[in-house]
């Protein structure tokens, strides 16, 4: 991606990508200038899911033109791609086709560049936002049928997992209510030794795990490219910082957010080396 504004260590979730048309413009004939503008959003974001809006395509006259916008707009990233220019070989919708892909990969680049950014930021401020924010519309639906939220929580835990996707969004609630749980206990620890009771709720905890197996069987005989594995071991351990940073690099995957997930297993390598 080339950068004529802002930095792309450090990406502020909104984005103008622009080229120079040479020859014929589809969109308006004396146009010398195509942009698009991006957003990305952090605020209704989760660790496998950045929104992002990609607005029509504006023509503009010149860069003059543009950059006048730009300023308007004030503190936003700009890219540059390779001019447009519809060969005499190809039609214009293959040629368009083209483009659109090009601009799809510069947003996924973008977009990965900003989660990046954006999970550092999180961290060192330690705001549970970025692991555990939900989705307006699910805090709204159980404040309105708290009963029929928990026959379909009851339904969807006894079915298989039907893809991918879900089998992680499962993992990922369950992790959330075993992390809940083991903080519980860890506040009733007495500072020599654990109680009885203490003891038994431990190995609840522990025997809980079964709810994981369909998801994590489901991912084991259908996409060996997960290394559940690892997650499971962080599991058995109750180590459930190290299973969220495997979850986070899963989601990225899946997505094709390879920058990302090479970013998680980054973290992973410096997690333990440092246990």
């Amino acid at each position: 991606m080339k950068f004529i504004k802002g930095d792309p260590n450090s990406p502020v979730g909104s984005l103008i990508t622009f080229s120079e048309v040479r020859g014929q413009n589809p969109i308006e004939p004396d146009a010398k200038i195509l942009a698009v503008h991006i957003v990305v959003s952090p605020l209704t974001a989760h660790n496998y899911n950045y929104p992002v809006v990609v607005f029509p395509v504006t023509a503009f006259s010149d860069k003059k033109h543009l950059f006048k916008v730009l300023d308007f707009i004030g503190n936003c990233d700009v890219i540059q791609l390779e001019d447009f220019q519809i060969p005499d070989n190809q039609s214009e919708e293959e040629y368009l086709k083209k483009r659109m892909k090009m601009l799809n990969d510069v947003v996924k680049k973008y977009v990965d560049a900003f989660q990046k950014k954006y999970s550092e930021i999180v961290e060192e401020q330690d705001l549970a936002i970025f692991d555990y924010l939900m989705d307006f519309d699910k805090i709204v639906g159980t404040k309105k049928n708290p009963s029929s939220n928990k026959i379909k929580k009851k339904k969807n835990q006894l079915e298989n997992p039907e893809d991918i996707l879900s089998s992680l969004k499962g993992i990922e609630q369950l992790l959330l209510k075993k992390e809940k749980e083991l903080q519980k206990t860890k506040q009733n620890q007495r500072k020599t030794r654990l109680s009885s009771n203490q003891i038994k709720t431990r190995k609840k905890i522990n025997k809980s795990m079964e709810e994981f197996i369909p998801y994590i069987s489901f991912i084991k005989m259908n996409h060996p490219e997960i290394d559940i594995i690892n997650f499971e071991k962080a599991l058995q351990n109750n180590d459930f910082q190290l299973a969220n940073l495997y979850l986070k690099k899963y989601f990225a995957i899946i997505e094709e957010r390879y920058e990302t997930a090479q970013y998680f297993q980054n973290k992973i390598k410096n997690f333990e080396l440092n246990q």
